[in-house]
């Protein structure tokens, strides 16, 4: 979701203060459409008519205030670089979230995994450890290095060889691991 900002400084610009309320209404519709569209400010003369509910012939006033900037295909809203996030930034935003999903998408992934190849069929969420002490025919493992992360279990052979990332979370592994008693 992206949201546009109204900057507090808005409420006492002498420009905006001045302006009819169909210019004033004009200029919000159009930096929240410019914002939506991700247009970073640009406004094309034949997509003035899709700004709705607002009086497109308003736009003079708007140059006159020096809110907006006629181009040569439209207009440009003047503050809109100082106040709004840019489409490419955006961009990043999306995608370093998309990044977190999958992260998360296969660390759910992998526990489910994990909890599927016990034979003791612990639920999702249960730690290591609790609920297996004392039970009969079950050979007790007497400690587990686990990732401060992730509560996933390193094995003695990738923390002896001092690996730098965990494969269940992606995340370092030393030195934020913990030896815990099973």
């Amino acid at each position: 979701m992206t949201d546009a900002r109204m900057p507090e400084r808005w409420l006492s610009d002498r420009r905006l203060l001045r302006l009819s309320d169909a210019a004033y209404r004009l200029h919000l519709t159009g930096l929240l459409w410019s914002v939506a569209n991700r247009t970073d400010g640009e406004i094309p003369e034949e997509d003035l008519p899709l700004l709705t509910r607002v009086d497109a012939g308003r736009t003079d006033e708007l140059e006159r205030a020096q809110l907006w900037q006629r181009t040569a295909d439209g207009w440009r809203l003047v503050d809109f670089e100082a106040t709004q996030t840019s489409a490419h930034e955006l961009a990043v935003l999306e995608n370093n979230r998309r990044r977190e999903r999958e992260k998360k998408a296969r660390q759910r992934a992998r526990a489910r995994d994990t909890n599927r190849d016990d034979p003791e069929g612990l639920s999702p969420g249960t730690a290591l450890g609790q609920d297996r002490q004392d039970r009969p025919g079950r050979d007790r493992k007497t400690s587990a290095t686990l990732c401060e992360t992730c509560d996933g279990e390193m094995s003695a052979d990738a923390v002896a060889a001092g690996w730098t990332s965990h494969p269940a979370c992606d995340q370092p592994a030393w030195p934020p691991v913990r030896q815990v008693s099973a």
